[in-house]
């Protein structure tokens, strides 16, 4: 998922795929250990995609 990600554009191609993995995974737990609410788990998922998202030309 993430090679095709990269491929297409949709996410940073200077970030290790291990590395973006790492943060997804974290997100993910951080985002159940916090006992969220829905406003809550769109902030994660917003701050996480801007990480990833390729900088604007």
């Amino acid at each position: 998922m993430l090679a095709g990600a990269r491929r297409d554009g949709a996410i940073r191609t200077d970030l290790d795929p291990g590395v973006a993995t790492t943060l997804i995974g974290e997100t993910a737990c951080a985002i159940a250990r916090s006992r969220p609410t829905e406003q809550l788990t769109g902030a994660y998922i917003t701050v996480l995609m801007d990480g990833l998202r390729p900088p604007s030309r």
